[in-house]
């Protein structure tokens, strides 16, 4: 017998809808990172995310924009996510202005690619802050614009 539509998973009402999100595409084994730029201190950030396979986020930090892989302090440990069918929220207060840098892993799977769709918010505006690395070919915007 099917599920019943009624029951499926609708987003809450403050979550950003889902064609709000951008899909970043990470190959098999392999990860992705984007970075974001926090300009004052004490920000708190919401992170919407998706995802129907597993993934892995850390999240580290640096004054730079570029730093060496050395250089990047770790603020988050690695965090498994399994594939859930709804809209993930993860709040972060970034204590200092600077770099923040979300690696998105997948270690699950060895042959195919995995999509990951997220947007951070900044908290109390909901303004959006984009990646400063958002025009990477493997990742795509979002359909729609937050309001």
């Amino acid at each position: 017998m099917p599920v019943p539509k009624e029951v499926y998973w609708k987003p809450k009402e403050h979550h950003p809808p889902a064609e709000c999100l951008h899909k970043i595409t990470i190959p098999a084994s392999k990860s992705r990172t984007l970075v974001y730029k926090v300009d004052k201190p004490n920000t708190l950030i919401l992170m919407y995310s998706h995802n129907e396979a597993d993934i892995t986020i850390t999240l580290y930090y640096s004054k730079e924009k570029n730093p060496a892989e050395n250089e990047l302090e770790l603020m988050v440990a690695a965090i498994p996510k399994c594939g859930l069918p709804a809209m993930d929220l993860f709040d972060y207060m970034c204590e200092e202005p600077g770099y923040y840098h979300l690696r998105l892993t997948n270690e699950a799977s060895w042959l195919l690619p995995s999509s990951y769709k997220l947007i951070i918010l900044e908290n109390g505006t909901r303004k959006e802050i984009e990646a400063v690395n958002m025009n990477e070919k493997w990742v795509k915007k979002a359909n729609k614009k937050m309001k």
